[in-house]
């Protein structure tokens, strides 16, 4: 039988039954104009199409997802989406949430890390494949 785990945020650390697991650091800007989000990453075709239906003057807050890095023993236990959940619950709507991940681990491919972010909604807006930067970004409440 599997152990139950209790996935939880305290600062910047992913707390698993009470064992710092992981960090999870977030930066955020509050109302954020579309325009100037859009000014940022006029180039990327993703961005410009999920903000189609959104009105020109329309305010998000912002969240740049830092770092999310889970310890090679929690892993594959679903603590990163549990951590992750968590922190999309916390924030306020509207929010735009962005991040950009890079391979820091040898055990974690490239793919694994696409995957894992595209099953929790967030889309592929930038890629480097020099050094196998991806950005992503998901909007929420934007309706």
């Amino acid at each position: 039988m599997k152990k139950l785990l209790t996935v939880g945020l305290s600062g910047d650390y992913i707390i698993v039954s009470g064992e710092r697991a992981g960090t999870l650091r977030v930066k955020t800007t509050r109302n954020l104009d579309k325009r100037r989000l859009l000014r940022w990453w006029a180039s990327s075709r993703t961005l410009v199409d999920l903000f189609a239906q959104v009105p020109d003057d329309f305010d998000f807050n912002y969240y740049w997802v830092e770092e999310l890095y889970l310890d090679p023993e929690y892993r594959g236990q679903n603590v990163a989406t549990m951590a992750l959940d968590q922190l999309i619950d916390r924030m306020d709507d509207p929010a735009m949430i962005a991040l950009e991940i890079g391979i820091l681990d040898r055990n974690v491919s490239h793919e694994q890390l696409v995957r894992f972010y595209q099953r929790h909604g967030f889309h592929t807006f930038s890629e480097d494949t020099a050094d196998f930067g991806v950005a992503f970004v998901k909007l929420r409440g934007a309706t």
